[in-house]
C-alpha cells in the first residue's frame, strides 16, 4: 500500500511540474502577444539578434500607441452619437435643463445657464477635436504599424528556414537507424544552414530599414500634440470670452458672505450700520445693551439673513423683538474680521501707547497710530467711535458708561495673532479696554469731521451689501433722532468732572526727557499733530464724564498742546 502511494505522489509531482511549464509556455506566449512579439526562432547572430529585440520593442509600442489613443478619443461617424461619447456636452444640456426648470430668475440660474452654454461649446470642440485625432492620428499609427509587414514577413521565413535546419539536425542523429548515406545527409544540412543564414541576411535587411524610419514613426505624436495645442487654444478663448459676463455677475450676485471677509478700502461695512441704526433707533434705553448677550438661535437667524442679504430690518419683527441678538452680532462682526481693526502689526504699539501715564501724551501717541491705519479701518473705527458715544449718551438708562463700553467691546477691537499670547494676556485686556474708552471719550479730537462722513447717530436702515455687490435692498425706517442735549430731561451738570477727560493743559517738560517704553511712538506722535477741530453741529451729542453723566457741551475739551507750545525744560 506504501508503493502505491509513493508512485501516485511521484505521479502527481510529475503532473504538477508539467503543468508549471505548460502554465510559464503560455505566460511567454501571451508576453510575446502583448509585445507585438512573434518571433518563433533562435540562434541569430549577436549583430542581427540586437536590431531584432529593438524592431521588436519599437513594433510592441506602436501597437500599445494604436490601441490607447484610439480608446482616450472615441470615435463615431455619426455626429450625434459622437457627441453623447462626450461628458463635457453631456454635462452642459443637463446645467442648461436644469436652469430651464427653475422657476426664479435669480443669478444663479443665469450663471448656471451661461456656464452650461460653455459645457455645451467645450464638448463641440472636443467632438471635433477627437474626429481630427482619428482621422489625422489613429490612422497615421495604424499606417505605422505597416511598416514592420516586411519584418513579419523576414521572420516567417527565417521561421520556415530554421524549422528545415531543425529538421536536417533530427535526421542526422537518426541517420544510424534508417543507414541513410551520410554524405547526403550533410548536403541537406548544409543546404538548410545555407538558406537559414539567407533568410536571416533577409532579416536583417527588413530590420535596418525600420530602425532608420524614426521620423516616420515620430510624425503621429507630433501631430497629437498640434492638435491638442490647437484644442486647448480653442478652449481658452472660449472660456476667455464668457468668463467677463460670468463674473460680473458674480460680483453683482454678492459673496452671500457677510462675516470673516476683509475690510473694504474704504467706507464702512453695511452689517456695522445696519446694526448700529437698528440701536440708534430701538436700543438706545436697553439696560445692558452689548454687555448682556442675545439668544443663540436669534443670534444664527439674524447671521445667516445678514449673509444672505434678505433680512429686513425695518421693524422690530426683522430682528425677532430681540436687540441684545443685534448687539451680538455687532461685536461677532468685529471679532470674526480676519485683521482687527487695530491691526496686528500694531499690536505692540497700540498697548505700549495705552501704557504712557502722561495724559495728553497719550492721546497724541493714539493720534499718531492712528493715521498709520488703512482708511477703511480708519472710517469704520470713527465710526463705532462715534456710534458707541452716542450709545454712552443715554448710560442713565442703558447702564453702559464708556468704562463698561471699553471692557466688552475693547477686545473685539484688537488682539494678538498668536492665539496662545492673547489667551494668557490679562493685563493687555484692561489696555484695550483702556483705547476702546478713549476712542469713545475723544471721539471728537481723534477723528475730526470730515465731508461725506457716514452719520454713525442715524437711524436710517441702509441697503444690505454683500462684497460682490448690493444682494438686496431694505427700504429706511422714519427717522427717529435722540433729543438734543439741551432738551433732554436727565442731562445733569458735571463740569468739575468734565474738566478731568480734557488733556492737561498745564506745561511739561519736553517729550524727549520721558522714559515711557513707547518713547519712539509718542517721538513719531509730537512731530505733525491735527489743528483743534471746529465745534460739530448742533445734533452733536453731549460730552461725557468718567461715571457716565453728562452736560450740555459749552465748548469742546481743548486737545493736548502742540510741541511749539510746550514750556522749555530748566
Amino acid at each position: 500500500m506504501s508503493d502505491q502511494g509513493s508512485r501516485f505522489m511521484s505521479g502527481l509531482s510529475r503532473l504538477k511540474g508539467a503543468a508549471a511549464a505548460k502554465l510559464d509556455t503560455f505566460k511567454e506566449i501571451a508576453s510575446d502577444k502583448l509585445r507585438g512579439d512573434d518571433r518563433k526562432y533562435s540562434g541569430l547572430r549577436p549583430e542581427t539578434q540586437a536590431v531584432d529585440d529593438e524592431v521588436s520593442e519599437l513594433r510592441g509600442s506602436c501597437q500599445m500607441l494604436q490601441k490607447h489613443v484610439s480608446t482616450a478619443h472615441p470615435y463615431d461617424e455619426d455626429r450625434e452619437r459622437l457627441l453623447k461619447k462626450v461628458p463635457l456636452h453631456h454635462l452642459g444640456t443637463k446645467m442648461m435643463a436644469s436652469a430651464d426648470s427653475m422657476s426664479a430668475t435669480t443669478p444663479f440660474k443665469t450663471a448656471l445657464r451661461k456656464c452650461g452654454r460653455i459645457q455645451n461649446d467645450l464638448g463641440q470642440l472636443q467632438a471635433n477635436y477627437y474626429s481630427d485625432i482619428h482621422n489625422d492620428v489613429v490612422g497615421a499609427l495604424g499606417g505605422n504599424l505597416k511598416i514592420f509587414q516586411p519584418v513579419t514577413q523576414a521572420r516567417k521565413q527565417m521561421q520556415a528556414a530554421h524549422s528545415e535546419v531543425e529538421a536536417t539536425q533530427r535526421s542526422r542523429a537518426a541517420s544510424t537507424t534508417t543507414r541513410k548515406p551520410g554524405q547526403a545527409v550533410e548536403e541537406e544540412d548544409e543546404a538548410a544552414h545555407a538558406q537559414r543564414d539567407l533568410c536571416e541576411d533577409k532579416l536583417m535587411e527588413a530590420l535596418l530599414a525600420v530602425v532608420g524610419r524614426d521620423r516616420d514613426l515620430m510624425q503621429p505624436l507630433v501631430d497629437m500634440l498640434g492638435h491638442q495645442l490647437e484644442y486647448h487654444k480653442r478652449a481658452a478663448e472660449l472660456i476667455e470670452r464668457a468668463m467677463p459676463s460670468v463674473t460680473e455677475l458674480s460680483q453683482h450676485a454678492g459673496s452671500r458672505r457677510a462675516f470673516g471677509c476683509p475690510l473694504a478700502e474704504n467706507g464702512v461695512d453695511s452689517v456695522v450700520r445696519a446694526c448700529a441704526a437698528v440701536i440708534n433707533r430701538d436700543g438706545l434705553d436697553a439696560q445692558g445693551i452689548f454687555r448682556l448677550a442675545g439668544s443663540a438661535s436669534k443670534v444664527r437667524k439674524l447671521r445667516a439673513g445678514f449673509n444672505s442679504g434678505t433680512l429686513d430690518l425695518t421693524t422690530r419683527e426683522g430682528y425677532f423683538l430681540d436687540i441684545h441678538a443685534i448687539a451680538s452680532i455687532f461685536k461677532i462682526y468685529l471679532r470674526e474680521l480676519p485683521e482687527p481693526l487695530l491691526m496686528f502689526d500694531y499690536y505692540d504699539e497700540w498697548l505700549n501707547a495705552a501704557r504712557v501715564a502722561d495724559h495728553e501724551t497719550r492721546l497724541f501717541a493714539m493720534q499718531s497710530l492712528l493715521k498709520q491705519l488703512p482708511r477703511g479701518h480708519f472710517e469704520t473705527l470713527r465710526f463705532i467711535s462715534r456710534f458707541l458715544f452716542n450709545v454712552c449718551q443715554h448710560g442713565e438708562e442703558n447702564k453702559m458708561k464708556p468704562s463698561n463700553m471699553g471692557i466688552v467691546i475693547g477686545p473685539n477691537l484688537l488682539w494678538h495673532s498668536d492665539p496662545e499670547r492673547e489667551s494668557m494676556s490679562v493685563a493687555d485686556s484692561a489696555l484695550k479696554s483702556q483705547l476702546c474708552e478713549l476712542f469713545i471719550t475723544y471721539h471728537e479730537w481723534l477723528f475730526p469731521p470730515e465731508d461725506g462722513e457716514i452719520d454713525a447717530f442715524s437711524t436710517t436702515i441702509p441697503k444690505l451689501e454683500t462684497r460682490g455687490g448690493p444682494a438686496s435692498s431694505v427700504s429706511p425706517a422714519p427717522a427717529r433722532r435722540p433729543p438734543p442735549p439741551s432738551h433732554n430731561p436727565k442731562a445733569k451738570s458735571v463740569a468739575a468732572s468734565q474738566s478731568s477727560l480734557a488733556p492737561p493743559s498745564r506745561p511739561r517738560a519736553d517729550s524727549s526727557s520721558s522714559s515711557s517704553p513707547t518713547a519712539g511712538a509718542v517721538d513719531n506722535a509730537t512731530e505733525v499733530s491735527r489743528p483743534v477741530p471746529p465745534s460739530r453741529p448742533s445734533r452733536t451729542p453731549k460730552q461725557l464724564s468718567p461715571d457716565g453723566g453728562s452736560q450740555k457741551p459749552t465748548s469742546k475739551p481743548p486737545p493736548p498742546h502742540k510741541p511749539g507750545h510746550l514750556a522749555d525744560p530748566k
